[in-house]
């Protein structure tokens, strides 16, 4: 916030005309993440980029701006808010234009984010149960589950390379896509997700990436809000993690965006069903049955969660898939038939 206009302004000073709108958009993602910048976080628009025509911009057609630069930062700031309909059109842009780039240190994030997006994506068709059968604007815009799941799994692949050569930074992107993958796959257990999304948080924990772990906390807390057997505890424990982890990073508009989303999922849960925070039926409400009290009982479970699952996470040049300690190897590939498609309408 305070470095951003020194920089930019050192750039005009030299006439740097390549470097500072690249530096101007990431500039102004920052901002909207804080929730400093346009009063709609989603939107790449704000008092930094006010002398761009950024709808021309976003339709590539202004010579000599980086129009890529600008699709991926929109394709961010659309996952990090929800919007993951206009994040997939950003993200299939930005494909076609950087189809060199896996040689490039700093395009890492390229396919993790592209690769998040479709998945997340994938994952709102299939919770919507839309109609079989393919429109026309569903087919152009990569809205068929069939087609987002592939272009997701090319992105993990594409991060796979990342990581078999050793570049910066690609271990925990990997661990995170390929959660969210096995999160999808109808064969994979709860407890196969758990390890997954866990091992996910800890390498990029330990790697010292607080959003990404964040991230990696919000989108497994929101599976278990969203499983047919909702564990509100541990979902809201995880969610209430990402909230943190947010927080600590500066990403103030985002952490609040959870906070309200929180209570919308909480009265989404199924009404009947069993239930560890009903005072009338619980026998850890009674100090005289013997158990422990429901807050004993919560405080527990929260350190478990802290304490539960290690992780290996090392990939070696002939194995590229997630080595997860008492689970076995994960490929991250998914199952769905060809006979299986969800589209969204038209």
């Amino acid at each position: 916030e305070v470095d951003g206009p020194i920089y930019i302004e050192e750039m005009v000073k030299f006439e740097n005309r390549v470097h500072r709108p690249v530096c101007e958009l990431y500039f102004q993602c920052v901002l909207n993440l804080m929730g400093k910048g346009n009063s709609d976080p989603i939107l790449l628009k704000g008092e930094i980029l006010k002398e761009y025509d950024m709808e021309r911009i976003m339709e590539g057609s202004v010579p000599h701006f980086p129009s890529s630069t600008a699709w991926f930062v929109q394709l961010m700031l659309a996952y990090y808010f929800g919007d993951y309909k206009l994040g997939v059109q950003m993200a299939m842009k930005h494909e076609e234009e950087d189809a060199n780039e896996w040689s490039l240190a700093w395009a890492v994030p390229h396919p993790f984010f592209r690769g998040l997006v479709y998945l997340a994506r994938a994952r709102e068709l299939k919770e919507s149960k839309s109609s079989p059968g393919v429109s026309l604007y569903a087919s152009r815009m990569g809205g068929t589950y069939r087609d987002l799941m592939k272009r997701a799994q090319t992105q993990v692949d594409r991060l796979r390379l990342f990581v078999k050569h050793e570049m910066i930074n690609s271990l925990h992107m990997l661990k995170i896509l390929e959660a969210e993958l096995i999160s999808l796959d109808a064969q994979a257990t709860l407890p196969d997700i758990r390890r997954a999304y866990t091992a996910a948080i800890r390498v990029a924990t330990r790697s010292g990436f607080t959003q990404d772990a964040a991230l990696a906390s919000e989108r497994f807390a929101l599976y278990l809000f969203k499983t047919s057997s909702p564990d509100a505890d541990e979902a809201s424990v995880r969610w209430n993690n990402a909230i943190k982890l947010y927080e600590e990073w500066g990403a103030a508009a985002k952490a609040q965006q959870l906070r309200r989303e929180k209570d919308v999922l909480l009265s989404s849960l199924p009404r009947e069903r069993p239930s560890r925070v009903n005072s009338s039926e619980n026998k850890h409400d009674d100090p005289q049955s013997g158990l422990p009290t429901l807050g004993q009982s919560l405080t527990a479970k929260k350190s478990i969660l802290r304490l539960d699952f290690r992780e290996q996470t090392s990939l070696d040049d002939s194995d590229s898939s997630v080595e997860i300690e008492g689970m076995g190897s994960f490929s991250g590939t998914s199952n769905f038939s060809d006979d299986e498609d969800i589209t969204e309408n038209s």
